[in-house]
């Protein structure tokens, strides 16, 4: 006696599990070229890394610092210009010269 399963009886099931399974295999295959972080392969085996990106610069809102874009523009919540943001060697110098000045004055 021979049992008739749902396989056997719509053969647009059999058609559905192979689509799915050749895009499961194709969507592998894709995320895994597109999310390789920039490793490469030598011609001698050994993984070669790629050069490091150079920094973007970065504009923030004055009144909104959450607000951070790649490109100037203006502010989505208040419509201020945004400004670059400054390098971290910079920003410490700034607050440097800052403390000293604020120093002088207390000793005046």
């Amino acid at each position: 006696m021979k049992t008739r399963t749902l396989w056997n009886r719509h053969p647009a099931v059999r058609l559905l599990a192979v689509a799915l399974a050749g895009s499961m295999v194709g969507g592998g295959a894709v995320f895994l070229t597109l999310h390789s972080h920039g490793r490469a392969e030598a011609a001698d085996g050994t993984a070669a890394e790629a050069p490091a990106p150079e920094p973007k610069q970065k504009y923030h809102c004055p009144m909104h610092p959450t607000i951070v874009q790649e490109h100037p523009d203006t502010c989505p919540i208040c419509g201020m210009n945004l400004v670059p943001i400054q390098e971290e060697a910079s920003t410490t110098a700034a607050g440097a010269e800052k403390k000293e000045k604020k120093e002088k004055k207390e000793k005046k």
